[in-house]
This record gives structure tokens, sequence and C-alpha cells, in this order.
């Protein structure tokens, strides 16, 4: 993420670095940060709106930022939107 200019805080990544799966350990941290940020934009009668996507050709990492967009679905949409997973 560091090359695409995007800053991240010491200790998340050092949370991720350390972690035993980093890439659902990124998924489940991408997940919390979005209902944080429902949270309190629903709180303060803010619209938000989230951009989820992939950068990487590697089938798990597409994956991933499939669960993510899934997950942040069922929370702007409450009544659980399942997507086709595509194949690839």
């Amino acid at each position: 993420m560091e090359w695409l200019g995007i800053e991240v805080p010491k200790w998340l990544y050092n949370d991720l670095k350390n972690s035993k799966d980093i890439l659902e350990a990124s998924v489940q941290t991408s997940i919390n940060i979005a209902k944080e940020i429902m949270e309190y934009a629903g709180a303060k009668g803010i619209p938000v709106g989230f951009n989820i996507e992939s950068i990487s050709i590697k089938k798990e990492e597409i994956n991933a930022a499939q669960e993510i967009l899934e997950q942040v679905l069922k929370m702007v949409k409450p009544e659980s939107v399942r997507l086709k997973t595509p194949a690839y």
C-alpha cells in the first residue's frame, strides 16, 4: 500500500505484519473500519460511500476484495445482498 502513497499507522502495519494470516487480518481490519465509519456517519447523519477494489492479479486477494465488498454491502443494505462470485 505504501507504494500507492497510502500511509498505514505503525501499529496497524505491525499488527498485519505479525499476524498469522496477513490477508485474513487485512480483510477483518477493512470490515471493522467500514463498520466504524458506518456507525459514526449514521450517528452524525453523514452520507457515506465506499470504493472497494482489488489491485492484485492473485486469486486469493481478488476473492478477499469480494468478501470485503459483500460484508460492506450487508452493512449498507441490511437485506443481505449476496453477489455471485465470479469464476476466475
